[in-house]
């Protein structure tokens, strides 16, 4: 059978107890393991938001090394898979022959997912978010205001927030960037666009905050610190399209990519919820004050947080 298709066929919900078998098997290399893997990431990102949980700490508990087994439930809503999904989907692949992660892949998968899923996944997924207490604050309008420049300007020196002004009028961080992307979240229903807008608006302050830098390894934790924080399915989609580039063209480096997603998501869950700190009255506070403020650890990896670039690779 050709490989491509019997990814398909194993895109659909696995119990608990097969999911960690496969996960057994990929941990030690197993390519029918690594594909069951990537596949049953990619069927909770595109199609079964609900189930994304149960998969990322069947993953970490692997992974890891402790933990318990996660059952993955029956009768979760789910969205078909179709046939234009699948056309995307394998062309996001074959761009990534030449890096294991490609620089555009992050935005592209995201529209992917958006654009070409089952219509009614986005019912799904809104009704995902609706259900989640992490999200709660962003839904209900009451968090930050977000960066404002004139705001950011007048913070004292050391503080977060001049070191994101810094940043801004460094060039460093492009707050156009983060309005190009608003503009595309403003076509999805209104509770993902209010997580969504909140998310974009705050990705690199929690960024900072959470101790993540921009190289390649630490991007990919951070994507399953994200999904541990605030469960959006554009984090999982992104890293489960990751994990189906690793299976099939970097199969060595699977171990690695798994471990990394398995640190973040495990760091994203033993850290104070983020959507809930009024960040307003943060941005005076320097990194250091306020992680004592909130009790949040700085990320730490196994892994040298330059890994890739090491080896050539680059992060999206």
């Amino acid at each position: 059978m050709d490989r491509t298709l019997e990814f398909q066929q194993a895109t659909s919900r696995i119990s608990g107890e097969e999911l960690i078998e496969s996960l057994e098997a990929a941990r030690e290399g197993d390519p029918t393991g690594q594909l069951q893997v990537a596949a049953t990431m990619t069927w909770a990102a595109f199609s079964c938001p609900d189930a994304i949980s149960a998969v990322y700490d069947n993953i970490s508990t692997v992974w890891l090394g402790d933990g318990a087994l996660r059952e993955i439930d029956d009768g979760l809503p789910e969205a078909p898979l179709e046939a234009g999904f699948w056309k995307e989907y394998w062309e996001v692949v074959e761009d990534s022959r030449e890096g294991v992660i490609p620089s555009s892949a992050n935005a592209r998968i995201s529209a992917l997912g958006i654009l070409e899923a089952h219509p009614g996944f986005l019912s799904i997924a809104e009704r995902s978010v609706q259900n989640d207490p992490r999200v709660r604050p962003a839904i209900d309008e009451t968090s930050s205001d977000g960066l404002q420049p004139d705001v950011l300007r007048t913070c004292p020196a050391g503080s977060l927030g001049q070191t994101l002004y810094g940043m801004i009028i460094g060039h460093g961080y492009s707050l156009e960037l983060i309005e190009r992307r608003l503009n595309y979240a403003n076509s999805l229903p209104q509770l993902l666009r209010r997580v969504n807008t909140h998310v974009l608006q705050m990705h690199r302050p929690w960024e900072i905050v959470a101790g993540y830098d921009t190289g390649g390894a630490h991007q990919i934790a951070y994507g399953g610190f994200q999904v541990a924080q605030f469960g959006l399915h554009q984090a999982a989609m992104v890293l489960a399209s990751f994990a189906t580039i690793g299976c099939f063209l970097a199969p060595t480096g699977f171990y690695i990519l798994l471990y990394l997603i398995a640190e973040g998501w495990r760091h994203g869950q033993q850290t104070p919820a983020f959507m809930e700190i009024d960040w307003d009255s943060e941005w005076v506070h320097s990194v250091d004050t306020i992680r004592k403020r909130h009790g949040i650890a700085s990320f730490r990896s196994v892994f040298s947080r330059n890994l890739f670039e090491v080896f050539g690779t680059s992060s999206a």
